[in-house]
């Protein structure tokens, strides 16, 4: 084939039809260059195929990691409801002075200075974003994979903003003005240490709790993060659910 185009260039040229063979050479030229570019099309489209049959197989994985996150989302979710329900009962009793169950008090009171930590399962991600897979999903799969995790950023930023208060500001209260509530009088799960304490314990009387303001700022903040946080778990809880249908109707 080669060999034929010369003996043409060499015959034009002969020939002395410059203008012939200017118009050859440029239709040689171009068909090198429709060669190459449909070279690059179907090496394009080999590519493509190659990180579908690669994604799909990521696609399982993540849909194990999603359903993790939501066993453990709705785990934490359950949990930040109790906490929101001791919140509005204490804030209530502050506001009416209620003359309330000591013990009740103070297991509430211990309810609120527990944090909640979500944290999804990246590994089926990365691994989706670092092989190129992402890109080649359907748009549908890769907008709500997209939204999934913007949420769950979300959760997280409303997660450390709850945490850092509980460090810096609610355990302070409970730990140096109200230590006198680590005793076997609290009947809270997590002090089950102290639940066989045998040594005397000192009367506690509701109406000073429910006088000290500094401890109902306190709580009132902490009614105000958890609802917060419940807001964002619910909100990433429809949003995972909806993504983890998708990805099996798939």
């Amino acid at each position: 084939m080669l060999r034929f185009f010369r003996l043409i260039r060499r015959k034009l040229i002969e020939e002395e039809q410059m203008r012939k063979y200017i118009w050859y050479a440029f239709g040689e030229i171009m068909l090198v260059m429709i060669g190459i570019l449909l070279a690059l099309q179907v090496n394009n489209w080999n590519e493509e195929r190659r990180l579908l049959a690669s994604a799909e197989d990521h696609l399982e994985l993540l849909e194990s990691n999603l359903k993790d996150d939501h066993r453990k989302l709705m785990e934490l979710k359950q949990e930040i409801e109790i906490s929101l329900t001791s919140s509005v009962n204490l804030v209530e009793r502050f506001k009416q002075n209620m003359d309330a169950d000591i013990d009740s008090i103070i297991f509430e009171m211990t309810q609120l200075i527990f944090e909640f930590n979500f944290k999804a399962d990246k590994s089926a991600l990365d691994i989706l974003v670092n092989s190129g897979e992402l890109g080649v999903l359907p748009d549908q799969i890769r907008e709500q994979v997209s939204q999934y995790y913007n949420s769950v950023e979300y959760i997280e930023e409303r997660d450390e903003i709850a945490n850092t208060f509980i460090k810096n500001q609610y355990e302070m209260v409970m730990l140096n003005d109200y230590a006198s509530f680590w005793t076997s009088q609290n009947s809270h799960p997590a002090l089950a240490i102290y639940h066989d304490d045998n040594r005397p314990i000192k009367p506690i009387d509701p109406i000073l709790i429910l006088s000290d303001k500094r401890l109902e700022t306190k709580i009132f903040a902490r009614n105000f993060q958890l609802e917060k946080q419940l807001l964002a778990y619910d909100e990433g809880k429809v949003i995972l659910e909806n993504l983890i249908q998708t990805l099996e109707n798939r």
